[in-house]
This record gives structure tokens, C-alpha cells and sequence, in this order.
């Protein structure tokens, strides 16, 4: 870290300090990025609630503390949760939020608890106006939501609002970037509706094919039916034009020369839930969700002769969670559930488009929860298996000729996977908690992947420990403190070598042996009575591999070994501002680079956000503000060939009613 780093870093620090430091507020408001803590009714409200031993492990960021950030997206959102790391670049997904280096597979999402298996390319679009919170699970022992809680996971909560509100945000800013976004939503008697609408433009930097358009819709609607049943039912709509940024050296000169885009990119999501709670002793939610997402992919390069190649990239998914929660005693409690998860790919998809795909996955659940005194101890099994009715995805044994030699399973079961789980909390008088939770289970190879043999590649087998002290002081704050393994067997990996296939790029992967330990702490101070607010994070781990040379474990260097996250905000008067700040230490990485190029450096940068605003009008119900982005123009790259764009500015108005 550079001297300006460390002295930004130590201010970072020393706010915090003196804001845990100041006066107790009488109506403190919340906080930026708020653990939640294990409320044994809390298992009656939400089921799918993950167990104590993993309580210290969870994060929700409100809708407070993503206009404090000026976060527009799901994606920007986390990019302060303790151990997040974003890597931004120009492919199909834009951007890859991980936890604790926890990727390949990434983190999976849900929607007010409806499972995604396909999402990661709608995280960078949607908008986070529509979503009152996001739920991340940092660690990767989630057993609860679906079956893909072994990468960790992402829960977005869509808004309910409880009296009338309508708000109006405008924004334009840096590379001819505007932003307009209208909610309105009210309660009226057992019936309570949202709506939102908005769209955003960028040019992006120049002649780097980054244009994006994009529009987005919200329709959600929750009503408490019986005493006993509430049903409520969210959708939401993405629609727009997006290129596909090129890249710049050190990357290889097919990526610099690509000029990709989705035109146009579509997208549909709906969840619908029932929410029946027959008594104090039993509570059962039932989830069914739909997703259309329908992107016409079009393919072509600087200076070639070649007609585009335009795909249809068409996938739909249909998706079915019980979770039911029985009280069998006074200190038992006893959660079951089942997920039906079906994937539909027409035409197939990205590397294996043009090869149909429809898979079936069947879970199963069973978590006990059991308290003795201060103590709470659960215990858990996952079971999931996935019936291929049609499936090209792999199997190409090396051909040259790429995904059109392949033989389409048909009517098969793949293997079953298994995760099993145990915790335990112990809850002091005094705000104060320890846990720990052990998990093992496997993660089968993301739909499509291919091994540098052109196989499938195996399973992966991952052991997973949490173990962590919290505590929290009423008008001083929270701290935590968690210490994490996770052992890797046959772990998934990029192998750095590429296939192209119908003028798209196949990344191939590998198995190995892996592993991962690393200490993480939290600290957030409560609202302070004269305006103040501060937290900071840091995470500091060691990751390790085997690689094709070695003969036992060495430095992984794909990932970084300290992550810091912090920001101090002040409202006083009409006049509020914050300062948010992110360090990742250095890492390296072969993707995207030309294969003789070998690994690139990557990392080791500190960026730096500041927004401003003025309200005014009556009962201050209109803001002005300014948001800087990348304050100190730090020179940086999170993946080979995709700098980031240097300083951006945005100015804004933000009207409630």
C-alpha cells in the first residue's frame, strides 16, 4: 500500500474511533450494514432463516445505507460488505462480486427467496430503487434458501411500503451517463403496492464500444389476506442495448478487437409467495418464481471481413421452494423444505449455444434447531440431484471442431450431492456472542464447463469453519470478529487456457486441491446524536494451491491476501456528505491475457468515493448532491485488459413526496 493509501486508511480508522467515541442519539437510525443476530422467533418470521452458528457470518445492507453509497445496482451495493471483491470487465457478465475470494462458482442469488441458477449477467443492471435490502451470506455454508449455498449466497428483498411515498431520482454525470428512476408505493388497508420505472444511458470511455441503455420495471404486491396468510407477488422487467467493452493490452488482441454486444438484452423475473403462519408453533412459507431472460448476443471484430454472428440466447426457469418450521417443544425447533428447480435453454447458451439444454433439480432439506439455556445448537442435510432431459454441454473429448461434435445427453440423473451441517451459539447477558458452524458438502461444475481435456470436470468436495465473537453496546455499536478455513477438494478452477466456439471464447477449468484460511473483522458504530456514522472491515487471508509444477501447496496468488472497506458519513442540518473507501492488496491473474504472456499483476490499489448533498424545500424533501467516484484517479485494473475509467462525477436530484 502507498504512504497516501496508509494515511487515508489511518483517517478511515481514526473517524471511527472518534465516532464510537461521541454521544448516544435518542432515536438512532440504522446502520449501514447491519449482522443480523439469532432471534429464536425469528425462525417463525423466516424460515429459511440460516442457523446460529452462522449469524456473525450474514450482512444486510438497507436502503439507507445504498443511497449513502450512491449505489444504483445490486452489484455496486456490496461493494463494502467485509471481504467483497469486485472485478469489473467487459464480457458478458460485466461484473463478479465474490466473498472471501469465494468463486468458481461465485456466490449464487435468490429473489425474495426463489433461487436463480442464471443471474450473474442481470446483477450489473438491476436496480437496487426496487429493493428495500440485500441479504449475503459471507460465508459459504448458506444450507437454507437452495442448493448452491456452498459458493455463499445473495438474497435481494423487494420494497413493501407501509404509507403512501413516491420518489423521483435524475442523475448525469461523467462519459455522458444518466440515470432517472421513479418509485411510488402505499398502503392501503391489508393491501400494500410498489412500482417503480426507470433507465440509464452511458457512451462509456471513448472508442472502447461501451454504450449501454438500459430500462427497468417493478410491479410488486403483498396482501395480508387472513390473519393467518399473506401472498404477495413481485415482478421485474430489464430491457436494453449493451456493448460489450473492448479490452486494452496487456489482453489478448482477440479482446481487444471484439466488439460484442446484447441487442437487444431482455429480462423477466416474478416471485410469488405464501406466507402461512398457523400458529406460534408452526410458520410455512411457499416460493414459486419464474425468470425469462432473452439476449440476442451479436459477435464480430475490428477489420473483419466475417458476417456478425448473432445468438439467441434464450433461457427460462421456473422454480418452487416449501420451507415449513415446527416448534416441537419449547427449546426445539424443527425446519424441513423442498426446492423444484426447472431450467429450460432452448437454443443453449453463451459457449454452449446452439445445443439445448433442460435440467431438472430436485432438494431437499432438514435443519433442527435446539436450545439449552444460553446455548443454541443446530444440525442439518441438504440433499440435491439434477435429471438432464437434454443436455450438450460436454463430453466434446478434445475435438477441434468445438461444441458441434457433441452427442446431446438425454434422460439421465446426475450424481447427487450432499451437505451437511453443524453449529452452535452461545449467548452471553451482556449483547455479546460466540459461534461456530461446520459445514462439508460438493458442488457439482456450473451448466456447460468444460476441462482442458474437454470434459466435464468433477465435482468439487469443500469443508467449510466459522468461528467468531460479536458484541453490541447500545449507542456505541457492533463488533466482530470471525476466523474461516475452507478446505477444497478437486476444486474448481480457471485453467487459463481458452476454447473458441461459434466466434465466442470457452474458458476451460481444472480440478485441484485447495485451501483457505483468514481472520475478518467488523466494526460499525451506532448513529451518533451530533450526525456522525462510521464503520470499517477488513479481511486478511491466505489462499493456497497446488499448480502443475509443485508437489505440495503454495501461495495461490489469484487471490488477494487483505481486503479494507470503510466509510465515515455526517448529516447535519440541511447539508450531509460521506466518505466510502476500498483496498484490495495485490493478486495476479492469466484471464483474458494471451497464453505467452503469462500471469499478470493485478490489485494493490485503493479507491476512494465522496457524495455530497443539500436538502431543501419543505420538511427537506428534495436533495442536490454530488458524487464522486474514484477520488484520488487511481490507475487500476480488477482482471487483465479492463482498466477502470479514472474519476467520474454524477450530479443528482432526489425528490420524495
Amino acid at each position: 500500500m502507498s504512504m497516501s493509501a496508509r494515511v487515508l486508511w489511518c483517517c478511515v480508522v481514526a473517524s471511527l474511533v472518534f465516532c464510537i467515541g461521541g454521544t448516544y442519539a435518542e432515536e438512532p437510525s440504522e446502520i449501514d450494514i447491519t449482522v443480523i443476530g439469532y432471534r429464536w422467533a425469528d425462525l417463525f418470521e423466516n424460515p429459511n432463516l440460516e442457523s446460529p452458528g452462522l449469524g456473525l457470518s450474514e450482512t444486510v445492507i438497507d436502503a439507507a445505507a445504498m443511497e449513502r453509497q450512491n449505489a444504483h445496482t445490486v452489484s455496486a451495493a456490496q461493494r463494502y460488505v467485509p471481504g467483497a471483491w469486485t472485478e469489473r470487465r467487459g464480457r458478458k457478465v460485466k461484473e463478479f462480486v465474490s466473498i472471501r475470494g469465494q468463486k468458481y462458482p461465485y456466490p449464487e442469488y435468490s429473489i425474495d427467496g426463489a433461487w436463480q441458477r442464471e443471474f450473474h449477467e442481470s446483477t450489473y443492471f438491476f436496480n437496487s430503487a426496487n429493493i428495500d435490502r440485500i441479504e449475503i451470506m459471507r460465508s459459504s455454508g448458506a444450507m437454507m434458501i437452495g442448493p448452491g449455498g456452498m459458493a455463499g449466497r445473495v438474497n435481494l428483498v423487494p420494497k413493501v411500503y407501509e404509507k403512501r411515498e413516491t420518489s423521483v431520482r435524475a442523475e448525469y454525470g461523467t462519459y455522458n451517463t444518466a440515470d432517472f428512476h421513479v418509485n411510488h408505493g402505499n398502503r392501503i388497508d391489508s393491501l400494500s403496492y410498489a412500482v417503480g420505472v426507470g433507465s440509464s444511458y452511458t457512451d462509456g470511455p471513448t472508442d472502447r464500444n461501451g454504450q449501454e441503455r438500459m430500462s427497468d420495471a417493478f410491479v410488486g404486491v403483498t396482501h395480508q389476506t387472513t390473519e393467518k396468510l399473506t401472498l404477495s407477488m413481485n415482478a421485474f422487467g430489464l430491457y436494453g442495448r449493451r456493448e460489450l467493452m473492448q479490452a486494452l493490452p496487456p489482453a489478448s488482441s482477440k479482446f481487444q478487437l471484439e466488439l460484442g454486444r446484447f441487442d437487444p438484452f431482455t429480462a423477466f423475473m416474478a416471485v410469488g409467495k405464501a406466507k402461512y403462519r398457523a400458529s406460534a408453533r408452526s410458520a410455512t412459507d411457499l416460493t414459486w418464481g419464474y425468470a425469462l431472460r432473452d439476449h440476442e448476443y451479436i459477435a464480430g471484430s475490428e477489420g473483419s471481413a466475417t458476417t456478425h454472428v448473432t445468438t439467441d440466447e434464450e433461457d427460462h426457469e421456473y422454480t418452487i421452494n416449501l420451507a415449513h418450521a415446527m416448534k416441537l417443544s419449547d427449546n426445539n425447533v424443527l425446519r424441513v423444505g423442498g426446492l423444484y428447480n426447472h431450467w429450460i435453454a432452448p437454443n443453449g447458451k453463451r459457449f454452449y449455444a446452439g445445443k439445448r439444454s433442460d435440467l431438472e433439480t430436485y432438494s431437499a432439506v432438514i435443519v433442527d434447531e435446539h436450545r439449552i439455556n444460553k446455548v443454541h445448537m443446530n444440525a442439518g442435510y441438504r440433499w440435491s440431484r439434477t435429471y438432464m432431459n437434454n443436455y450438450g454441454g460436454f463430453s466434446i473429448n478434445g475435438s477441434s471442431s468445438g461444441l458441434k461434435s457433441v452427442t446431446p445427453i438425454v434422460g439421465e440423473w446426475d450424481k447427487p450431492t450432499h451437505n451437511l451441517n453443524a453449529g452452535i451459539g452461545y449467548y452471553f447477558e451482556q449483547n455479546s456472542s460466540v459461534h461456530l458452524n461446520l459445514l462439508g458438502g460438493q458442488i457439482e461444475p456450473r451448466s456447460g464447463a468444460l476441462d482442458t481435456n474437454g470434459n466435464e470436470p468433477g465435482r468439487e468436495t469443500r469443508i467449510k469453519a466459522d468461528l467468531g465473537w460479536t458484541t453490541k453496546k447500545d449507542g456505541i455499536g457492533d463488533v466482530s470478529v470471525v476466523a474461516f478455513y475452507v478446505n477444497q477438494d478437486e476444486a474448481i478452477a480457471l485453467s487459463g487456457s481458452t476454447l473458441d466456439v461459434n466466434g465466442q471464447t470457452l474458458e476451460l477449468y481444472l480440478n485441484r486441491d485447495q485451501d483457505q484460511y483468514g481472520l475478518e473483522l467488523d466494526l460499525k458504530s451506532a448513529e451518533m446524536g451530533d450526525g456522525w456514522h462510521c464503520f470499517a472491515n477488513a479481511v486478511a487471508m491466505e489462499s493456497r494451491a497446488y499448480n502443475s509444477t509443485s508437489t505440495s501447496m503454495t501461495r495461490n496468488k489469484e487471490m488477494p491476501e487483505i481486503i479494507l472497506g470503510g466509510g465515515v458519513s455526517l448529516a447535519r442540518g440541511k447539508v450531509d456528505c460521506s466518505v466510502h473507501a476500498k483496498y484490495v492488496s495485490d493478486y495476479e491473474s492469466t484471464r483474458f491475457a494471451p497464453s505467452s504472456a503469462g500471469p499478470q499483476p493485478l490489485g494493490d490499489y485503493l479507491v476512494v468515493s465522496a457524495n455530497a448533498g443539500y436538502s431543501f424545500g419543505a420538511e427537506a424533501k428534495h436533495r442536490a448532491y454530488l458524487s464522486v467516484d474514484n477520488l484520488t484517479d487511481n490507475d487500476y485494473s480488477t482482471v487483465v485488459g479492463y482498466p477502470e475509467s479514472g474519476m467520474r462525477f454524477a450530479l443528482g436530484m432526489k425528490s420524495t413526496f
